[in-house]
């Protein structure tokens, strides 16, 4: 059986909005790939593929970056190493921490490794330019704080059995 392409897609994000995609675009996907155009893809193509827990704006960035980076060769490779993001790329990712987040959330579930590997690379980035006091974790602070209560107790129960012997 001849393997079927469909010239554009649409793909839901999870606020509902519709965004058309071309199919030089989607290929960046192999997640959608496998949907649209995989050996276990059901005969009947949904008209609207949803991209659960990836949102509107999210998506937009996502897409942009696909078209920008249509005529890029799909086979590089970065043999395991942490890519070192391009000047467009670096533009694109200058979002707040949570959004950036998201971009890597929707580009592991999608299904491209390089948009991953560039928007990793922004957390590190981002991570090893912020001063220790914004990077640590608050939670950190209550866990050593309890610990210490437990060592007071520890020490305070472990003497009143000294003083019963």
């Amino acid at each position: 059986m001849p393997s079927r392409t469909i010239a554009k897609i649409k793909l839901q994000s999870d606020d509902r909005q519709i965004f058309d995609v071309s199919q030089q675009t989607y290929k960046f996907f192999n997640t959608i790939m496998s949907m649209v155009e995989g050996p276990f893809r059901t005969t009947k193509i949904e008209l609207v593929i949803p991209v659960p827990d990836v949102n509107a704006s999210c998506l937009e960035k996502v897409l942009e970056w696909a078209e920008y980076h249509m005529d890029d060769d799909p086979l590089e490779e970065n043999d395991g190493c942490i890519p070192d993001i391009g000047e467009w790329d670096r533009k694109l990712l200058q979002v707040e921490r949570n959004v950036l987040m998201e971009l890597i959330l929707a580009s592991d579930y999608l299904g491209n490794q390089r948009l991953l590997d560039i928007t990793s690379r922004a957390v590190i980035d981002l991570i090893k330019n912020e001063p220790a006091r914004n990077v640590e974790d608050s939670s950190t602070l209550d866990g050593e704080q309890q610990q210490k209560d437990y060592v007071v107790e520890y020490e305070t129960d472990s003497e009143s059995n000294d003083d019963d012997k």
